[in-house]
Parts: structure tokens; C-alpha cells; sequence
């Protein structure tokens, strides 16, 4: 009922705001609070066994990004190599570091225009063999307070190299290989 509400609310305020209603109805009204719901947070034993089961490569990357650097899945996803700085002089003063500039987003076709075209910097509609509303885009944070450098350990470091190497020699031997950095 609350989004019902909250629509009537609105037309109620409007009508106000436009004289067209003398006093709001609403303004006495008492909303029902939404109760928070405490999510667990995973302890160490919970984060290793979860890593020690993985047997996806991209998903046990994702998952030490995730865990390491407390980033959101989109920032993952966005994440391109020419933003990871892992050179081993780096990795060897602990000085690796990653910086989040970007985000992939699933977004309808309409409402790509509606997001700007400065902070759409990609669409990925190559892979897509028949129409769809939605698409994956490459596009800039909401909040510019998303965009951030993050240091990373040196565990995620060697991590990340490896999977840089991996997606070096699937290039050499996979043709349909798309190189989006």
C-alpha cells in the first residue's frame, strides 16, 4: 500500500503546491516505518571456505575483489586493466593499488539516453543475438564520491597478474575474443 500511498500523497502535494486544494490532507499523517533488516556479515572462516570452493576463475577473482576491496559487483565488472596497478615493484612495496572510475550497469534501451551521453562509455550489444529492453553499458559511478583508488593486498595482487596472464593467452587462442580492456 505504500507505493500507492505515497502516489496519492503526491498528486495531494502538487494540487497544494497549485492552490488548487486549500489545506494538504496528508500533513498529519502517520507513515508506517519500514523495519531494518541486519545483514550478516561473513566471518574469516565463512570467506575462506566460500574461496577454497570456488571453482570458477572469473567468480574466485570477483569473490577477492569483493572480500579484499569491498567492491560492488558493477565496479568489478567495470573494473579495466589500464585502472590496476600491479607492476611487481609495486606488489613487492605493497604499493598495488586499483582505482574505480567506472561501473557496468544493466540499463533499458530507452533510458541509455536518459543516463547521459558523458557517462555512458560503452555498450556492450555485440554479444546480443536478438533484440532485448535491456542492455549491459560501461557508464561513470553515480556519486562522485564512488570514484576512489583502493590499495590492494598482495594476495589479490598475484591474483589479479595471474588472471591478466590467463586472459593474455585466451586472446592468442580465442578468436571471438573480445578485448575491451
Amino acid at each position: 500500500l505504500y507505493p500507492l500511498f505515497s502516489s496519492i500523497f503526491n498528486i495531494y502535494k502538487a494540487s497544494v503546491d497549485f492552490l488548487s486544494v486549500a489545506k494538504n490532507p496528508f500533513s498529519n499523517a502517520i507513515l508506517v516505518k519500514t523495519p531494518y533488516h541486519h545483514r550478516d556479515i561473513w566471518d574469516a572462516a565463512t570467506i575462506r571456505k566460500a574461496l577454497e570452493a570456488c571453482r570458477d576463475a572469473q567468480l574466485y577473482v570477483a569473490m577477492n575483489l569483493s572480500f579484499a576491496c569491498s567492491m560492488r559487483l558493477g565496479e568489478i565488472l567495470g573494473l579495466t586493466w589500464n585502472n590496476v596497478h600491479i607492476e611487481p615493484d609495486d606488489i613487492a612495496q605493497d604499493n598495488a593499488w586499483l582505482y574505480v572510475d567506472k561501473e557496468v550497469y544493466r540499463a533499458r534501451r530507452e533510458s541509455i539516453k536518459a543516463l547521459g551521453e558523458n557517462s555512458v562509455l560503452h555498450i556492450f550489444d555485440s554479444a546480443l543475438k536478438k533484440p532485448t529492453a535491456t542492455v549491459l553499458v560501461l557508464k561513470k559511478p553515480k556519486t562522485d564520491s564512488s570514484i576512489r583508488k583502493i590499495w590492494i593486498p598482495k594476495t589479490v595482487a598475484y591474483i589479479l597478474r595471474h588472471w591478466k596472464e590467463c586472459q593474455e593467452k585466451l586472446k592468442v587462442t580465442d578468436h571471438s575474443y573480445e578485448d575491451h580492456n
